[in-house]
């Protein structure tokens, strides 16, 4: 089981009051139509339930600057439950984040440096059930946008969260659907030809406060505007071993928010693209570039790149070099950053080392540059090790 993609804090200041906007019901009108639609099925398509448990514990620590020297240790219990019947999916996951938090004890970063760094409650993450036939399918239910948009495998081995949703996304979207927090909506996908995949999802523009009204994943306030986000993704070389996967989309937030001006202003949108570009059979090159409107946004835009290199010290081992640049708006004022914020870089560098299907061994370092964004911020050394184990079939 791999690690989420983690959360992030937003730093953007008070949005203001927003216009009560009830969600559309497009749901249920696609929901009772791929009720009525005959199912397909693959000859070979899997059946039956099928069930994971995993563990990921790590202890990091600031070891030079950033707000204090510090350790500590966290921890996150994961359990899913995935059923596939004919021309039927389902799929449940839940998750339980404990420990303390470097970042706000320690670090004091924008981005988080650990990917499963989140409230500390029991919660769900996502619940939905899924109709296929042929090249179109329909999930309806608790959806989590970064399980299926803006991913990449490779980027994935990194710890910093920064490497996980994207920081445009993240860091300007209120509450948005991303690790630990599912909202309602639909996902729509098609195969298109043999190397295209479109996805369009419809989802709540606000999942509510993790730390506040919606502790366990359970309640959502549905007035905040609705989050439309849409992608292609695109495989180069032969499909069933590509030697390139890309993706590009947009977003929009049909919410309100504040702007640099002290306005409040309707919607916002974005775009992200991103590629996995495997360069021989053990080096491979990600790279991420995302962008937002700039007067509403505390996140203008943000990009990652780096390379992951197989067989090292091992021929299961991989090891992971990654670069990240988060942009911070700095028009926008606070309390804590009078003068406004400036960026944030991060460099990584991590080693998984898999002993076999269940338990993974992960040391990291990775430096931080201007954490926080604060004009006066110290750079941080954070140094840590991850243990992953899983279970199940």
């Amino acid at each position: 089981m791999g690690t989420p993609n983690g959360s992030r804090r937003s730093a953007t200041p008070d949005r203001g009051a927003r216009a009560r906007r009830p969600n559309p019901v497009v749901a249920l009108a696609l929901a009772a139509l791929a009720v009525i639609v005959p199912p397909y099925a693959r000859a070979d398509e899997p059946a039956g339930l099928r069930y994971r448990v995993g563990y990921t514990g790590e202890v990091f620590a600031d070891v030079h600057g950033g707000m204090r020297r510090g350790t500590v240790y966290t921890g996150l219990l994961q359990g899913t439950l995935d059923w596939h019947g004919r021309g039927w999916s389902a799929h449940a996951d839940a998750y339980l984040p404990h420990g303390d938090s470097l970042t706000a004890h320690d670090t004091g970063d924008f981005s988080v440096a650990s990917n499963i760094d989140a409230v500390h409650q029991l919660r769900l993450h996502e619940l939905w059930g899924e109709r296929r036939n042929g090249k179109f399918s329909l999930r309806v239910g608790i959806l989590a946008a970064d399980t299926e948009f803006w991913g990449s495998d490779t980027a994935a081995l990194f710890v910093s969260s920064a490497f996980g949703a994207p920081s445009v996304v993240s860091g300007n979207l209120p509450h948005s659907p991303i690790f630990p927090q599912g909202v309602p909506g639909l996902r729509l996908a098609l195969v298109a030809g043999k190397a295209d995949t479109l996805r369009l999802a419809v989802l709540d523009g606000d999942g509510g406060d993790p730390a506040g009204f919606n502790r366990h994943g359970l309640q959502f306030p549905f007035d905040h505007g609705v989050l439309l986000v849409f992608e292609d993704q695109h495989l180069f070389g032969n499909p069933a071993s590509p030697w390139a996967n890309a993706r590009a989309g947009v977003f929009f937030h049909g919410g309100d928010f504040a702007t640099t001006n002290g306005t409040i202003a309707h919607g916002a949108w974005g775009g992200v693209a991103s590629i996995d570009h495997s360069l021989d059979e053990r080096l491979v090159w990600f790279a991420r570039f995302g962008c937002a409107q700039h007067d509403r946004s505390t996140v203008p835009w943000s990009v990652e790149t780096g390379l992951n290199l197989g067989g090292v010290f091992g021929a299961k081992n991989t090891l992971g070099i990654g670069f990240a640049y988060v942009d911070l708006n700095d028009r926008f004022r606070t309390a804590d950053n009078p003068l406004g914020l400036r960026h944030e870089l991060i460099a990584e560098t991590t080693l998984g080392v898999p002993f076999d299907e269940r338990i993974t061994v992960q040391p990291d370092l990775q430096y931080i540059i201007d954490p926080g964004g604060a004009p006066g911020a110290r750079n941080a050394v954070v140094a840590g090790l991850r243990v992953i184990v899983t279970l199940g079939r």
